[in-house]
């Protein structure tokens, strides 16, 4: 642990991530996030080093890797962190991974966010009890058996299933009913786009088990989200708290997907205010209000999901806004990529990204030691 004029900070990610680092390879994908993190840690005067489940000895020691004032890489033998940073989307709650969380937990040590994921449906139950956030929600249940699935097809004319655990669209599927009682649903997967037919639900359902196996899914009402284009338009926002505990709103991005898919996670960003201004048109009057409605909306959903799950240092949020207007919840994510902030905006609000959680760790240390 550190001294009483210092802080370390641990940011847990996978041991192919410390092999690339210890090779020297920086091809990796996320490659600048983890110097972008290293250099807002020099700014913010702590140490911060990155180590995997494996490079944890006896709960009390880590060999981590840090990068140094020229930018190489080195491995180290660290004390354990004060504060975690969980960077790693393993979710298996057998893995090494999660008995390392656990371990941490039993010794105090503080985290960034207090909980490393999201599941969908939980999520979804969790904020429906909240007055606040129940009423961006889109009509959300999970899966059971194939009678409720009939009748949630019946009752919308587009739907979503979503795997309870998963990211970046690679477990969701878009259902729609066409002529004669059949289905038509998309899919995106390694950066593609597919599409099939059902010919009656039977057919659909042999699909979408093959689509999801075992894993548990939820059922959700189809948003009709705005379009550009034929290209479906949602929104990323990343709030996060800063050094004083303080949140804030560090951007908020709107994102362009490709032409006829169902989601929006490989495309093109704008910030909001260009996406306003310059693609949709908007007049300054109604870009004012479009913003103060997502702030409102943005604050109520992250105090929602503290209510929940307990203090975040950051949240990425997903929404949408529909054809009339009005804004819809689609998921948070306890570990954004910041993807679509990076191709929007300047390097400095790409930066104060990075910043944010590593002044929020000091705090978080600063209040445990004024007790």
């Amino acid at each position: 642990m550190a001294t009483s004029d210092s802080i370390i900070i641990g940011v847990l990610v996978t041991n192919r991530v410390i092999n690339k680092l210890m090779k020297g390879d920086h091809s990796m994908r996320g490659y600048d996030r983890l110097v972008q993190l290293s250099k807002a840690a020099k700014v913010a005067n702590v140490t911060l080093y990155f180590f995997s489940a494996k490079n944890v000895y006896f709960s009390k020691a880590v060999k981590g890797m840090i990068m140094d004032e020229q930018g190489v890489w080195e491995k180290k033998l660290f004390p354990l962190p004060d504060v975690l940073y969980d960077r790693l989307a393993t979710r298996d709650t057998k893995s090494l991974s999660e008995q390392i969380r656990r371990e941490f937990d039993r010794k105090g040590i503080k985290k960034i966010n207090s909980i490393s994921y999201f599941n969908k449906g939980e999520v979804y139950t969790n904020l429906l009890k909240n007055e606040k956030s129940n009423k961006y929600l889109p009509e959300t249940k999970w899966f059971k058996n194939e009678k409720e699935l009939i009748t949630f097809l019946d009752r919308h004319s587009k739907v979503y299933l979503k795997a309870a655990r998963g990211g970046r669209g690679r477990s969701v599927l878009c259902i729609e009913s066409v002529e004669s009682n059949g289905y038509q649903y998309k899919y995106f997967r390694d950066d593609r786009l597919f599409t099939g037919k059902a010919l009656n639900f039977n057919e659909l359902f042999t699909f979408i088990q093959k689509f999801f196996k075992d894993r548990p899914f939820i059922m959700q009402k189809g948003i009709n989200l705005l379009k550009v284009d034929n290209s479906n338009i949602d929104f990323r926002a990343e709030l996060q708290r800063n050094g004083e505990g303080k949140l804030g709103i560090t951007g908020i991005t709107a994102r362009t997907g490709v032409k006829n898919s169902p989601i929006t996670t490989h495309s093109s960003a704008y910030t909001l205010e260009q996406f306003l201004e310059t693609v949709l048109y908007y007049p300054q009057e109604e870009i004012y209000l479009i913003k103060d409605q997502f702030e409102t909306f943005l604050y109520d959903m992250y105090h929602a999901l503290e209510e929940a799950y307990g203090p975040f240092g950051e949240i990425g949020i997903d929404f949408g806004l529909d054809t009339n207007g009005d804004i819809w919840f689609i998921e948070p994510n306890a570990k954004s990529a910041k993807v679509s902030l990076y191709k929007a905006y300047d390097k400095e609000t790409y930066f104060k990204a990075f910043l944010n959680p590593i002044e929020y760790a000091k705090f978080l240390m600063k209040s445990v030691r004024n007790n």
